[in-house]
């Protein structure tokens, strides 16, 4: 079906279709054309990642198949056509991203993003900032804050991925390799400068420490949130404070779930972690 309905529909393999338009936001985004680097995957915006980042570890297919399936392809020695993401539980986590760095480079600003479990590579950070470099003027400044506390390492990995995927000194990089797991040290974090584009959180479940209680405080600080949620308990409590604090989730499912995004009319999918995707319900920034 990827083959055949390359970037024309939503591909779904968990209900065998593609009969469903992708999201808006990703018709910003045609495939890049060209070979990836020996060694290396290259997605639909750009982004090189090594190989071995992504596939040296065994993994469910089923919870990510648009990571999984690449992998598969790759260990045999073929490739699949680039392009989008199909529907999983990534599937939002992208959208989230993109959509972020377009909003900020069409309203001319700055381009803010934290990225907290960002592990080695900062993944999601450097996808948004290839797509807010994709539109943004040159000299729009662009700023990624990545906390990882266990994977950084040396810092090598991550200059490597940047030197391959940003022009030099396109995006500046905050990087805290302290652990983080209090309302205070994620203010300490997030309390200065500018509005946060995007607020991007992946930590195991540590989430229930680092946030319950401050997304009132929040609600003035970021303008867009993507939680990963690693307990039904974490989720719909989240979700509880989220709705009572100001917040609008535009979409969310639940962990270990297979309810998907069929809310919005998107179909079911199998997920590991829940995810909830939000923005501020009343809040104006000047």
């Amino acid at each position: 079906m990827l083959v055949e309905n390359h970037n024309t529909c939503l591909l779904d393999v968990f209900a065998g279709t593609c009969s469903q338009k992708n999201l808006p936001i990703y018709e910003h985004f045609p495939s890049v054309q060209g070979p990836a680097e020996e060694g290396y995957m290259l997605d639909f915006l750009g982004v090189s990642m090594p190989i071995d980042a992504d596939c040296t570890r065994k993994q469910f297919a089923l919870l990510a198949p648009g990571r999984t399936m690449m992998c598969q392809y790759y260990s045999r020695g073929l490739t699949l056509p680039r392009g989008w993401p199909m529907l999983d539980e990534e599937y939002l986590e992208w959208a989230d991203g993109l959509t972020a760095a377009v909003q900020a480079a069409r309203a001319g600003r700055p381009f803010r993003m934290a990225e907290l479990g960002s592990g080695p590579y900062g993944i999601w950070a450097m996808r948004a900032a290839k797509a807010f470099a994709k539109y943004a003027a040159p000299d729009l400044p662009c700023e990624l804050l990545l906390a990882e506390p266990f994977a950084m390492g040396d810092g090598s990995l991550l200059r490597d991925h940047t030197a391959m995927n940003l022009p030099p000194g396109r995006c500046r990089f905050v990087v805290h390799t302290e652990p983080v797991t209090t309302n205070d040290q994620v203010k300490a974090l997030l309390g200065s400068g500018d509005v946060w584009d995007l607020l991007d959180v992946d930590v195991d479940g540590a989430e229930r420490t680092m946030l319950t209680g401050l997304f009132g405080w929040l609600l003035t600080r970021v303008r867009r949130l993507h939680l990963s949620t690693h307990s039904r308990d974490i989720h719909w409590s989240f979700m509880k404070s989220l709705e009572r604090e100001g917040w609008e989730v535009q979409a969310h499912y639940p962990t270990l779930s297979l309810v998907g995004l069929q809310d919005n009319g998107m179909g079911r999918f199998l997920n590991c972690d829940g995810h909830i995707s939000a923005i501020p319900r009343f809040w104006q920034w000047a």
